[in-house]
């Protein structure tokens, strides 16, 4: 049996590998630093309806309930229907709410009316049997 045997110094090994492995670090730095902007530029795509969405329901909340929403993706189609539905229905319950209010105050009104003129009348038969000239009138008959 025939027996090669190859002795390396360490220093020679490392001055042999170290371009290839610099280039190798180069690359996989590139590669991530590009993975990281087509991320950023896919969850941008992804997410500009949902902002479309946010920016829609805050001007919702801020009183406009007859927001038009635009949006383009088939998917969420649903959702833009939902929020339009839920729009004319707040606008709706807000404006019931005020034909309620208008109504019950309107009652409270006439309540409060037929009250006031029978305790008037009440309160004036009092202040006339209390005043002195009708019992002075009241003890001449008498």
């Amino acid at each position: 049996m025939f027996q090669v045997q190859i002795l390396v110094a360490p220093a020679l090994l490392r001055e042999v590998i170290k371009p290839d492995l610099v280039r190798a670090c180069v690359i996989a730095i590139l590669a991530l630093l590009l993975a990281a902007v087509l991320a950023y530029l896919s969850a941008r795509i992804a997410f500009r309806p949902l902002e479309r969405i946010e920016v829609s329901l805050d001007r919702m909340i801020a009183g406009d309930h007859e927001v038009p929403l635009s949006l383009e993706d088939r998917e969420l189609a649903a959702v833009q229907s939902k929020l339009s539905l839920l729009g004319a229905q707040v606008s709706g319950a807000k404006r019931d709410a005020n034909q309620l209010r208008t109504a019950m105050s309107g009652i409270a009104r006439g309540v409060a009316h037929e009250f006031k003129n029978p305790l008037n009348a009440i309160a004036l038969r009092l202040e006339l049997l209390a005043s002195p000239r009708l019992r002075r009138g009241a003890r001449r008959r008498g």
